[in-house]
């Protein structure tokens, strides 16, 4: 449930990105109003908010990593041919990497 909203706010607008982290910041607000009469609140919601912050970042990673390797195939199918002919036999990082690898 969470992967799946996390994932469609970051795909859906770059500009509502914020947004994700919005989960991770509520149980801070009615610590707000209690004070500091209850630490052990404040500590939770703090290690709330650090795992939440975390979760959503990973999500984005996992993101960004996707929209580089669609955009590495598409230069490798399509981009490097509208280059000069001397780019024509280019790979693209990812496949550069692929092939390193094995």
């Amino acid at each position: 449930m969470a992967r799946g909203w996390t994932d469609r706010i970051i795909r859906d607008s770059a500009s509502r990105v914020e947004l994700t982290l919005l989960p991770g910041m509520l149980p801070l607000l009615p610590l707000a109003f209690i004070g500091q009469r209850f630490p052990l609140a404040w500590v939770i919601a703090a290690v709330w908010f650090v795992m939440w912050a975390l979760f959503v970042s990973w999500r984005y990673l996992r993101y960004l990593k996707e929209i580089s390797i669609k955009s590495d195939r598409h230069f490798d199918r399509v981009g490097k041919y509208d280059l000069p002919p001397e780019y024509a036999d280019t790979e693209s990082a990812t496949k550069a990497r692929q092939r390193r690898k094995s």
